[in-house]
């Protein structure tokens, strides 16, 4: 748990240590506070973030041990460069609403490199061709399936689809980059819009070449 300590004082915070923090935690930065006497009738204090235009408001809790006010900051606030946050109270008094702010403050935050979206990795790091390949055609097709060197995309339990990949997936994983994409042996290929054998290097569906564009736009075809 990382803590960040802060003095309010009237209408000013001021921030009693520094951290290096880093963004896409999650409940693990939390906000101590300790108000002056101008906040004592003020019950409960409000604490707002702001993140990408977008206002979250919290009330802040008392911890008798600590004797100062906590909270655990938003996961929500914490996934950019910086977010921002202000303090106010509310009293009333005869009938009427009495309220004190603070300053706006900035805490900025380094960039982790985190995401959720694993599944283009392989356990080495490396981008995992065949997840990709699965996943980006999974969805058009009931059941896809390899055999001997060609990957079969079924539907109905009918090939609709054949892409011979045993030359693209020659050595993939001890070299940097292919030599070559495709040899002779993979010039045909079986287009799913229509019955006929389509020749792979002139005719081949629109889709299906951006797809491939895609899957291998840090490979090298010569």
């Amino acid at each position: 748990m990382i803590i960040l300590n802060f003095d309010v004082v009237k209408q000013r915070i001021i921030k009693k240590n520094t951290e290096y923090l880093v963004n896409h935690t999650l409940n693990f930065l939390e906000f101590h506070f300790s108000f002056d006497e101008q906040w004592d009738s003020f019950s409960p204090k409000y604490i707002i973030f702001k993140h990408n235009e977008k206002n979250y408001l919290n009330i802040l809790t008392y911890d008798e041990e600590l004797e100062k006010y906590t909270i655990k900051v938003p996961s929500v606030v914490l996934e950019g460069s910086s977010f921002r946050f202000t303090i106010y109270g509310l009293v009333y008094v005869g009938g009427s609403e009495v309220r004190i702010t603070t300053q706006e403050v900035t805490i900025k935050l380094h960039d982790s490199g985190f995401t959720t979206d694993i599944s283009n990795l392989s356990e080495d790091g490396d981008i995992d061709i065949f997840t990709r390949l699965f996943d980006s055609i999974g969805n058009k097709y009931d059941e896809i399936t390899i055999e001997d060197d060609n990957i079969l995309c079924k539907s109905d339990n009918i090939v609709l689809q054949v892409l011979p990949l045993s030359t693209f997936l020659d050595d993939y994983y001890k070299k940097s980059e292919t030599d070559y994409l495709f040899d002779n042996k993979a010039d045909k290929i079986h287009n799913h819009v229509v019955v006929d054998v389509t020749d792979f290097e002139n005719n081949v569906d629109c889709d299906l070449e951006i797809f491939l564009d895609s899957l291998t736009e840090n490979i090298r075809i010569i």
